[in-house]
Order: structure tokens, then C-alpha cells, then sequence
């Protein structure tokens, strides 16, 4: 943090010697992945930070002197790291040994078995679980300044069931005879259960849910093996000022609606987008959805012309017509009358006759009529051209 506050290397490399030596006594810290990008990015910006050049101002014997500067602003690899936490060690023990640990939510997966030592920061609630005896949870606060020990004596309780819970798909939800209290883990999961019949939903985005319904008989184990039909799924991502608030449809295999701007789970494949909203065109667009991927649609819709500017557009465009067609008419009159003349023997007109200049006059002004009726009805039409565009990313 001293070296982020004051873009200092020498605090940068102080503390990569700190996360180095703490891989080296623990090469499987389950925190491994993090430190090691943490190194690799104060690493860069030690680099960065000594290949700036000194900034200097020149006195009047042509000596330099570096200037008092405010430090360079840390890179934006730098921010994305946060800010460091103080950590306090903490060992959970267990009677029985072996005892599977939760942090915070069995949902994020097993977090280690017991015993367990090591560093945590902030507050954070410890579930222990291990078949046939008693959950025990406690909230644990870390403390950099003191070693926190938690014992867990768990009590044997025979009257329990054990259930394991797999599925074909990793990381699908699990639901236990209620599913407004919401998902209690994902798959694979394993823990005691109460005798009795018991209700398990196991679903994922994508596939159908799977449901099975077990008589569960104390100190026995019991498993939920579910087979997910489906296919993974992608997301779309529908935005664009045009549809704000609106309708979007998806179709495929029927109609999925929803307000945009919207991000929905779609299977991989096909669909066809078909956006509506009152007072603008619809919109209908066909994009491929591939697999832990979003694909973003922006989308502006064109504003449906009202039927008083519809009216107002074509009048006058027909208005400009009708005075080209007269201009013209007059200037092709003229035109007639000099051949005539001409033909009967007159001689022709010089330059300085009033006739042609208005022959002129009235032809220019027959096209720059024409050209005016034209713009003004298709620029309804080019005014309301909707853009959009299509992007996609993992996810």
C-alpha cells in the first residue's frame, strides 16, 4: 500500500520478497493463483516505474536538478488488484479429524478439511461438517495481531442420514425440499440429512432440471446421481437507447420476452431478436449464441414517422413537383416558339435577349424543384436508418 500511495518500487519490491517467501513456505496456499498475479503485476510496475526518465529543470550555469514532481499515478493493472487487507492466521481443528470445511457459503465449494491453518482477512462464518456428527458454524473475525484457534467439538449423531450429490453437469444448483430458500450448495455435494423423505431439484442454465424424491434411513448413504439434459448456454446482452424500457423477444421454439436493456442465459445455437417498442419500427435480427460466451447486441430503433409528418412530406414534395413540372413546361414553350422563329427564317437571338435568359431561369429552376421534391421525401426514410452492431466475449 506505501508503494500504491507514493508509486514507490522500493516498497513494490519489498512486498513481491514477501509474497515470494510466503509461496515458498506454502506452495499449496489456496491463495497461490492471486499472489502469484499480484507478483507479476508489481514486477511490471517496478519496471515501469524505473524506466521513467528523471524530470530535470536547467539553472542558469547549465546545471540540472530534478524538479519536485507529485509521483506518477499507478498503472491501471495496479488498481485492479485492490487494496491489501491485513490477515490474521487462524487454525481450525476438529474432533473427529478430517472434518470438511465451508467458508461463508457451502455454495462456493469445500474450503479445506481439518485440521486447517492459515491466513484469512475480514470477518467470515466457518461451517464444519463431517458424516454423522453435528454441523457446527461460528463466525471468526481475523486479527493481525493475534493467532486465532477455533476447536470444533462435533457430537456423534447416529440418527442422521448421509446423502452425496453429484451430477453430470459441475456446478449445478441444488434445492432441498424448499426452493424459495434457495439453492444449499452445488454439485457435487455431500452432507448429513435428517431421516425422512427428502425433495432434491438439481438444475443448471441450459438443461432440463433434474428432480428425485429419497426415503432417507439413519447412518446410511444416500446418492442423488442426476443426469442434466441440455446443452450449455451463452448469454446475449440487448442493449441500445432505442429499446430502453421496452419489449425484447427472442424466439426460438417460441417466444421468451423481456424489458430491455436485458441480459439473458440462451442454449447455444440459432435465435432470432425481435425487438418492439410503441411508436418505432420493429426490429428482428438473427445471431448465433455460442457456448460460455455473451454476445452483445446494440440496438437504436428508428422512430415510426407520424402520419401529419407523412402528409406534410409528401405535399410539399408534391408541391415542389408540380412548380418544377411548371417551370419546365414554361421553359420548354419558349424553347419551341425560338425554333419556330428560327425555322421560319427569322434570325437567331444573341446573347443580350431577355428570352434566353429566362428560358435559362426557368430550367434551372424546374431541376432545383425536381431536386427538392426528391430530398424531402426520401429524407423521412434516410432520417430513421436504425444502427446496430454485435460484439461477443467469453464469459
Amino acid at each position: 500500500m506505501k508503494g500504491k500511495k507514493a508509486s514507490d518500487p522500493d516498497a513494490y519490491q519489498k512486498a513481491v520478497d514477501a509474497y515470494r517467501q510466503y509461496l515458498e513456505k506454502d506452495p499449496q496456499a489456496p491463495d497461490k493463483a492471486k499472489v502469484e498475479k499480484a507478483i507479476g503485476v508489481l514486477d511490471a510496475e517496478i519496471k515501469r516505474l524505473k524506466e521513467q526518465p528523471a524530470v530535470t529543470t536547467g539553472t542558469g550555469s547549465g546545471s540540472g536538478e530534478v524538479a519536485a514532481v507529485a509521483p506518477p499515478t499507478p498503472s491501471k493493472e495496479i488498481e485492479t488488484l485492490g487494496d491489501a487487507k491485513l490477515r490474521g492466521l487462524v487454525v481450525v481443528e476438529s474432533e473427529p479429524v478430517d472434518a470438511t470445511i465451508y467458508l461463508d457459503d457451502k455454495r462456493k465449494g469445500a474450503f479445506a478439511t481439518t485440521p486447517w491453518s492459515g491466513s484469512l482477512d475480514g470477518d467470515h462464518k466457518l461451517i464444519i461438517e463431517k458424516r454423522g456428527y453435528t454441523v457446527v458454524e461460528r463466525s471468526v473475525s481475523a486479527d493481525p495481531t493475534k493467532l486465532l484457534v477455533f476447536a470444533a467439538s462435533m457430537s456423534q449423531q447416529s440418527f442422521l442420514g448421509w446423502v452425496e450429490i453429484t451430477s453430470n453437469v459441475p456446478g449445478a444448483d441444488i434445492f432441498i425440499d424448499d426452493k424459495s430458500v434457495g439453492a444449499v450448495g452445488r454439485t457435487p455435494l455431500s452432507q448429513n440429512i435428517k431421516p425422512g423423505k427428502h425433495t432434491f431439484w438439481i438444475s443448471a442454465d441450459g438443461y432440463d432440471e433434474y428432480h428425485q424424491e429419497i426415503e432417507v434411513i439413519p447412518n446410511e448413504t444416500h446418492a442423488v446421481k442426476a443426469q442434466l439434459k441440455g446443452s450449455p448456454v451463452g448469454k446475449v446482452n440487448i442493449t441500445g437507447l432505442g429499446n430502453r424500457g421496452r419489449d425484447d423477444r427472442r424466439r426460438r421454439q417460441g417466444p421468451v420476452r423481456a424489458r430491455g436493456p436485458c441480459l439473458k442465459s440462451l442454449q447455444q445455437g440459432d435465435h432470432t431478436i425481435s425487438v418492439t417498442r410503441p411508436g418505432f419500427k420493429p426490429y428482428s435480427k438473427s445471431i448465433t449464441i455460442q457456448a460460455k460466451t455473451e454476445t452483445q447486441v446494440r440496438i437504436t430503433l428508428a422512430p415510426t414517422p407520424s402520419r401529419s409528418d407523412a402528409i406534410i412530406a409528401y405535399v410539399l414534395a408534391g408541391a415542389f413537383g408540380v412548380g418544377g413540372a411548371a417551370l419546365g413546361w414554361q421553359a420548354n414553350h419558349l424553347r419551341d416558339d425560338l425554333n419556330k422563329q428560327i425555322a421560319a427564317g427569322a434570325p437567331p437571338p444573341d446573347s443580350n435577349d431577355p428570352r434566353l435568359k429566362n428560358g435559362k431561369f426557368w430550367s434551372y429552376g424546374a431541376d432545383a424543384a425536381y431536386g427538392i421534391a426528391a430530398i424531402t421525401r426520401a429524407d423521412r426514410r434516410l432520417l430513421h436508418v436504425p444502427r446496430q452492431g454485435t460484439s461477443v466475449r467469453p464469459v
